[in-house]
């Protein structure tokens, strides 16, 4: 997602600076160095984004949102190569899409403000997964990681 392969080898801290600038951090920085996020806006298409950070200083995963969770000074320096799925799965895309390409999910829950989550596990319950986030059945986040 975003033309990042959580599959292969992961990328640095530094190394999404060198891509995108240095955007900004959230107040888990503080407290937990060795897990934050370093978020960024992307103007040319108003969707947010939030970079896991763990362990090692690496990036394990990618959420992608139209809700706005950084500032929009926080503007990335370069768009991201692309905006969807390894699957063409794209924010605004309808529920419907989601189930004929990626199935029923693993899990399904109501959270507030009738957003409905669908939790995609892959493999085992432990690691990598996707978590999709729907608004009047359409996608508004995408949530890619390596998992534990």
């Amino acid at each position: 997602m975003g033309g990042f392969d959580f599959g292969l080898k992961l990328i640095t801290d530094q190394e999404l600076i060198g891509l995108y600038g240095k955007g900004c951090v959230d107040e888990d920085y503080a407290k937990h160095p060795d897990h934050y996020h370093r978020m960024y806006h992307f103007p040319e298409k108003n969707i947010y984004a939030a970079f896991d950070i763990g362990t090692d200083n690496l990036v394990v995963g990618l959420k992608l949102t139209t809700e706005p969770i950084v500032s929009k000074n926080c503007n990335a320096v370069r768009k991201l190569k692309n905006y969807e799925t390894g699957k063409r799965i794209n924010i605004g895309d309808l529920k419907e899409k989601v189930i004929k390409t990626y199935g029923e999910p693993s899990e399904e829950k109501v959270k507030k403000n009738d957003i409905v989550l669908y939790r995609y596990y892959v493999g085992r319950e432990e690691g990598p997964y996707m978590e999709i986030e729907f608004s009047k059945d359409k996608v508004i986040s995408i949530w890619v990681t390596v998992g534990d």
